[in-house]
């Protein structure tokens, strides 16, 4: 029985450890933290309120359903979905509100009466446009193991080719938005997408498009937050037969550059040559002491080459006026300035994006009336919390800005100054070393970029990578892909599948 190590506990390491304990593999899994999961947290302050602090919702759910399936188990008894019918709220200001649903219909409906019906089938078109689009990619980018531009289009043809220059696929996104849209808070709203990726939709690729018909395949929230599939898949883990231990790996052991194990804090050691590194690629250099080995490795990221982080505030308190639904983003302007500040400035953004999750409301929206509810805020921020830090002064503006906009809109938060539990770039750089605090590892910025992720075999032979951070990218739904796809590769470079 071949023994294969898998470093980090996220999806991408959960993932990959079910594949390959399906496939008859001695599974050791590495993480330190109390809860697995990766960048999928829970927080709970001094008064037991709990808070996703992580992602909030889940898409492309049959990603996950597909994962059980084939471990012959059924998720929904594992963990409960409920499916969103609306998507997210969108305001600009106090009269300027805008919801996208999971029904197109009530979309196109909703689009015809915020920005006109010329402008709905302009929407209808884009829509229509980012489905082909996924369809073209799903298999030929993103579940493809090392896809390369000319090995992409071979395998897209003729139609897919049409589909991707239909796209503008060598454009930035938001040259496609200003293509399609003639209403600016349309272009915001699309372009917001690009963040996804912790990037910039003026630097962004137009393809990022298609993630909005994953939205429209479906946005789940999860019982008990996204933590509880996280630990549903422990749970399948364990049943398989994986070995799951509470240890930080300190290093990656070789010998003569080849991978012969890892050693842990508590000093022992477990001998393998099949490594699977599920973490930040640019942390990797520091599991990897031996200088022979070491020197195989792909360059590091720079500072000027990292995606977004963020600040997030969490609280519970009693709003007013503005009707939140469980998503609702809160747009300021100019919108390009946000990344301006953000990506060439190196600053937290004077005019940012408000995202806010209501995580005590789900369908309908309602809430009882004078009930607290749980708040989980988010901005866009640079990646510096390696070398900066955030002032009291700086928080406090910031802060204040946030709230400013929250009002111009109509909602009304009560006690705003009282803020539960706080994270900044500095608080995502002591989570994640090597990250200097970017949540999606290098930005996709310019067309190529999609093709210069890391993939799943590295340039040592015998180590293996997965998470968020390598191909096929950030997010739930492609961080699991990314641990699937690794275990694939081990076992293609094993000869127990045809490659």
């Amino acid at each position: 029985m071949t023994k294969v190590v898998v470093i980090g506990g996220g999806f991408g390491g959960l993932s990959a450890a079910i594949e390959l304990a399906n496939k008859g593999f001695e599974v050791d899994l590495l993480d330190p933290k109390s809860e697995l999961g990766g960048k999928v947290a829970r927080v709970e302050d001094s008064d037991g309120n709990s808070f996703d602090c992580g992602p909030t919702v889940v898409t492309l759910k049959d990603v996950f359903s597909n994962l059980f399936t084939k471990s012959n188990e059924n998720i929904d008894e594992y963990v409960k979905f409920n499916k969103l019918d609306i998507i997210a709220r969108h305001a600009w200001s106090s009269d300027e509100t805008l919801d996208l649903f999971a029904d197109p219909k009530k979309s196109f409906e909703a689009v015809a009466k915020f920005a006109g019906i010329a402008e709905a089938k302009n929407f209808h078109e884009f829509s229509t446009l980012a489905h082909e689009l996924f369809t073209v990619l799903e298999k030929t980018y993103m579940k493809c193991q090392k896809p390369g531009m000319l090995k992409m289009i071979n395998a897209i043809g003729l139609r897919g080719s049409k589909c991707l220059l239909q796209a503008g696929a060598f454009n930035s996104l938001w040259e496609k938005l200003e293509r399609t849209f003639q209403d600016e808070r349309l272009r915001q709203l699309f372009g917001r997408y690009a963040t996804y990726c912790g990037s910039s939709p003026w630097e962004a690729p137009s393809t990022l498009m298609l993630i909005w018909d994953v939205e429209m395949q479906g946005v789940w929230s999860v019982e008990g937050g996204v933590i509880n599939l996280a630990r549903a898949l422990k749970k399948l883990a364990i049943k398989k037969g994986v070995n799951i231990y509470k240890n930080l790996c300190e290093e990656i052991l070789s010998y003569n550059g080849e991978i012969t194990g890892v050693r842990l804090d508590n000093g022992s050691h477990i001998l393998t040559d099949k490594i699977i590194f599920n973490g930040d690629f640019n942390d990797l250099d520091n599991y990897l002491i031996n200088q022979r080995i070491r020197n195989k490795r792909v360059v590091n990221y720079s500072r000027k080459n990292r995606s977004l982080s963020a600040i997030t505030w969490m609280m519970k308190h009693k709003t007013a006026g503005f009707e939140l639904c469980r998503h609702n983003i809160f747009f300021n302007s100019p919108y390009r300035k946000e990344f301006s500040d953000i990506f060439k400035k190196g600053k937290i953004p004077s005019d940012p994006t408000v995202y806010v999750c209501a995580q005590d409301r789900l369908n309908s929206g309602s809430l009882l009336p004078g009930k607290e509810e749980r708040l989980f805020l988010l901005i866009n921020a640079p990646a510096n919390g390696d070398f900066a830090k955030i002032s009291k002064t700086e928080m406090k503006t910031c802060q204040a800005s946030v709230f400013s906009l929250l009002k111009k809109c109509g909602l009304e938060i009560d006690a705003p100054q009282k803020v539960s539990i706080s994270m900044t770039p500095q608080n995502f750089y002591q989570r994640f070393p090597g990250s200097g605090g970017a949540l999606y590892g290098r930005p996709t910025h310019g067309w190529l970029s999609p093709f210069t992720r890391p993939s799943s075999r590295s340039k040592i032979s015998g180590l293996y990578l997965s998470g968020g951070t390598v191909h096929p990218g950030p997010g739930l739904p492609m961080a699991t892909i990314s641990g699937q796809l690794a275990a694939e590769a081990l076992m293609e470079d094993l000869g127990l599948i045809n490659q």
